[in-house]
């Protein structure tokens, strides 16, 4: 049996310098759930929300990128070739903020 996880949360940057900067509950609830067979996906609310309001600019896009993540990880495919091959292709894009 497959399970499906929506994980809604903050995250603190650990870093290895500095013990005292938080727990990043992410790495570790991940691995147990994958360890269960329950695929995950995670919503890092303060990138969305500041100071209780939530930011319309940014959650407008990525709402739309979160239900294809989910959607694609569920197995459900939205996007089809021209032709038909004997194998899949599989696209992955993501962003990365430095901050």
């Amino acid at each position: 049996m497959l399970g499906f996880a929506l994980i809604f949360g903050k995250t603190k940057k650990v870093s290895s310098d500095d013990e005292d900067e938080g727990y990043d509950y992410y790495v570790p609830r991940k691995a147990k759930l994958f360890n269960n067979d329950i695929i995950s996906q995670n919503f890092v609310t303060e990138n969305y929300v500041n100071n209780g309001d939530i930011n319309e600019n940014t959650i407008r896009f990525a709402l739309s990128n979160i239900i294809y993540d989910i959607f694609g990880k569920l197995g459900i495919k939205f996007f089809a070739l021209e032709e038909k091959i004997p194998y899949d292709y599989v696209l992955g894009v993501d962003v990365c903020w430095i901050r």
